[in-house]
């Protein structure tokens, strides 16, 4: 499922099986290599509630009692990186960086 929630940024829900994302940009000074920017946070967040909302599993404990707030989940996962999409990034230049959000989390920590 391709969701394109900006002009130059796009999610990519990653297969369990598929390999490592390949690095169009290798350069280990870059900033945007280790993280997500706060607009990435975000809309992965709501990518993950609109998920969520439409009844997948949440991969961290939820209170049995009361329904959940999505939006706190959806943040606990990803803090726990724990959700399975790549942000597709693409610069001015041409080049194409796809970040997986699970390792751009656990780089960022």
């Amino acid at each position: 499922m391709q969701v394109q929630t900006g002009p130059n940024t796009f999610f990519y829900e990653r297969p369990a099986d598929a390999p490592p994302a390949p690095d169009a940009r290798i350069d280990d000074t870059d900033p945007w290599r280790y993280g997500l920017s706060k607009y990435e946070r975000t809309a992965v967040i709501a990518f993950r509630v609109e998920q969520l909302s439409r009844g997948a599993p949440a991969r961290v404990p939820v209170p049995a009692n009361g329904l959940p707030d999505l939006f706190v989940v959806a943040e606990r996962e990803l803090d726990a990186g724990l959700v399975d999409v790549e942000v597709v990034r693409r610069f001015p230049d041409g080049s194409v960086e796809r970040v997986p959000v699970a390792d751009a989390v656990r780089a960022a920590q």
